[in-house]
């Protein structure tokens, strides 16, 4: 499905030229400690609305860890140029995402839930003729916003999109 190539394609950039095992550069983690993730009362209620990659949650993903001070520092700055026009709308049974300009979508199903995880079905209708695409994803949900898990790729971590506000009437003559 696109949405895996997409985020593939994302987290390729990222952790492309990570050095598994590699300590930080000066021995010490930097990272400073995230606040607690507590459970959400409704995790599909929770998920509905839209979403952006949480640069600073980043860190957290054990990749990212891997990787010498340097090579962080340059992955965060190029996850803040490349990935903060990416959005993920969830509606009710509905998803989008959107990069680059290009939008994606398809319609969404929870196959199973345990506490705040949700086991997804997407399904997204081919361009010409077939059969839709579907894939399954799992997305975790708690007070620090989605942790979005599809196929064997890492975690990508959503925050809540501030919305634009609507444009303004223009004034009655």
């Amino acid at each position: 499905m696109r949405y895996a190539l997409i985020a593939a394609a994302c987290l390729a950039l990222l952790f492309g030229c990570r050095n598994r095992g590699a300590p930080p550069a000066d021995g010490v983690e930097t990272a400073a400690k995230p606040p607690p993730a507590r459970p959400v009362a409704d995790p599909k209620a929770e998920m509905l609305g839209a979403w952006t990659v949480d640069v600073e949650r980043l860190p957290e993903q054990e990749n990212f860890k891997a990787m010498p001070e340097q090579q962080r520092t340059l992955a965060l700055e190029m996850a803040r140029n490349l990935l903060a026009s990416m959005t993920v709308r969830f509606e009710p049974h509905s998803y989008s995402i959107t990069t680059a300009g290009k939008t994606v979508g398809g319609t969404w199903r929870v196959v199973t839930q345990r506490g705040g995880t949700l086991e997804l079905e997407l399904s997204e209708a081919p361009e010409g003729e077939g059969d839709p695409v579907i894939e399954r994803m799992t997305l975790q949900v708690d007070s620090r916003g989605l942790l979005m898990i599809a196929a064997e790729d890492e975690a990508l971590p959503l925050r809540r999109k501030a919305e634009e506000p609507a444009p303004a009437e223009a004034p009655a003559e």
